[in-house]
């Protein structure tokens, strides 16, 4: 492509110019990045009083998972009796075993953890022993669909390996060990709705030959013996996990810092309150927070507490206030 001439040269000129350096302008200096420096966010250590504290109301609220390992021991027992004698009484028994126990639970994933770690630590317990189930049909059968759940699937083996691993197998709704499933197949669909009726006691009895001489399957199979094998077996993991949860919590380890500590403090009484509030009828953590606001235990919240003694600049107060004002409207509970 052809340039015109004054083109041409203009740009030689300039080429010239900047060799040079003999432009009428020269080039400004050169001029250095300006540098930045990070500075970490300042932090005080965790003073030897809050260190006390902390670590008295971890070493006080083991109370709680401690129970639900001894519960769970004795829901295995009251389950062994019944499988042994399968009829009204024994189921009641039960069910109001299992019910005492899933207060605790609640009780329990109240705890809130001081570091990353253990808050980790605690939610994988929690997602082995709480999940909601979301989807009732994926255990047993539901109305309109008598032959669905994996009580109802001979292709899949009963074992805790099997269970765990359909646990979240695809998906979150996916639940197949925890209190809601042992729930489920004790009340059966009762259980979320009381005009559909309970599950009998029937439905757990053994039995030892098809009603339909044809069928091919090991008499192991019919799903009145899979339902008695997979109610003993979920029992038995909730005994197992509540023993993990146990752990995370006793193991834990404490905040290094005193605003670790604050941001925890917080948490924890927000998690106290809105569960009062969630699960009015909760028999067991009324009882356990009495007893620690009696004792001292809980960091911060002095036994004698009334806004007026409590530090007004401290955010924590109301929540402290409200805690006391919950507690008070609930009946003092047995040690």
């Amino acid at each position: 492509m052809h340039f015109p001439a004054r083109l041409t040269l203009g740009a030689a000129g300039l080429s010239a110019c900047l060799l040079l350096q003999g432009c009428d302008k020269p080039a400004p200096p050169a001029t250095s990045p300006q540098q930045t420096v990070a500075t970490e966010p300042r932090t005080t250590a965790l003073s030897a009083v809050d260190r006390e504290q902390l670590a008295t109301f971890q070493e006080t609220a083991t109370a709680i998972p401690q129970s639900l390992v001894a519960c769970t021991a004795e829901l295995q027992t009251s389950l062994m009796q019944f499988l042994k004698q399968v009829d009204a009484d024994h189921l009641q028994t039960l069910r109001a075993q299992w019910a005492q126990c899933h207060d605790i639970y609640l009780a329990a994933s109240t705890l809130q953890g001081y570091t990353p770690a253990q808050q980790a630590a605690l939610k994988q317990a929690h997602a082995q022993l709480g999940n909601p189930l979301a989807m009732p049909g994926f255990i047993d059968s539901v109305e309109g669909y008598p032959f669905s759940g994996i009580v109802n699937d001979a292709s899949l083996q009963l074992g805790e390996e099997e269970l765990r691993q359909q646990h979240g197998l695809t998906d979150e709704a996916d639940v197949s060990i925890g209190f809601n499933v042992v729930g489920f197949l004790l009340w059966g669909e009762h259980i979320d709705n009381s005009e559909r009726v309970a599950r009998p006691f029937t439905d757990f009895a053994t039995v030892e030959h098809w009603e339909d001489s044809s069928e091919d399957l090991p008499i192991k199979d019919h799903p009145h013996n899979r339902r008695r094998d997979m109610l003993q077996l979920t029992i038995e993991l909730l005994s197992a996990d509540s023993q993990n949860l146990l752990n995370a919590w006793v193991e834990g380890a404490l905040p290094a810092t005193q605003e670790q500590a604050k941001s925890w403090e917080m948490s924890q009484l927000h998690a106290f309150n809105d569960a009062l509030q969630q699960w009015p009828d909760n028999k067991a953590l009324p009882g356990y927070l009495q007893r620690w606001l009696e004792k001292d235990a809980l960091p911060a919240i002095p036994a004698n507490l009334t806004t007026t003694t409590a530090d007004p600049a401290s955010p924590a107060t109301p929540l402290r206030a409200q805690l006391k004002n919950k507690l008070n409207t609930v009946p003092t509970m047995p040690d």
